[in-house]
């Protein structure tokens, strides 16, 4: 029997169960019935619809990753340095935006592959692209750049190949 056939059967079964069974009150525990018979297993689970599914998906209350993206740059600008990962959860949370982990961290993601955050692995965390840092004035006693050579202005002085003038 194919994979629909199955399904079909199943659903059909669920609805004349849920038909017989009736409204179950909120807050009742669910009820949970295993049936083995040759070989297959059948697992039925009869709870209140108000109850949230085991398993089933659960959405951030502030939404979809989208969401989760903007509210990382808004937390990230509004703290005005660096955020490490840890730091960008709880500016969230103080915020009332709790996104799960897996969330948090693709939404990272997602901003520094785009280049909306920057992150160079220094320990400081994420922060926002700006203008490379500024080159530093030199100090008066700084070691300027190496003094010329003089094969540098005379290749032939170095080359094994010159001889001196012979003397007069």
């Amino acid at each position: 029997m194919d994979r629909e056939r199955v399904r079909d059967l199943a659903a059909d079964a669920a609805r004349r169960l849920l038909d017989q069974v009736g409204p179950v009150p909120a807050g009742t525990a669910a009820v949970v019935v295993t049936v083995d018979v040759g070989g297959v297993r059948c697992r039925v689970r009869v709870a209140a619809a108000a109850r949230p599914r085991p398993g089933g998906r659960r959405r951030a209350p502030g939404g979809s990753r989208a969401q989760c993206r903007a509210d990382v740059l808004a937390a990230v600008a509004a703290a005005g340095r660096p955020l490490t990962r840890k730091d960008v959860g709880r500016a969230l949370r103080a915020a009332g935006r709790d996104y799960g982990a897996s969330t948090l961290d693709k939404a990272l993601a997602d901003l520094t592959r785009a280049a909306e955050l920057v992150n160079p692995q220094d320990k400081r965390g994420y922060r926002l692209p700006g203008p490379p840092p500024a080159a530093r004035q030199p100090a008066l006693f700084d070691p300027g750049p190496p003094a010329p050579q003089l094969s540098d202005t005379f290749p032939a002085a170095s080359s094994p190949l010159h001889r001196p003038p012979p003397a007069a």
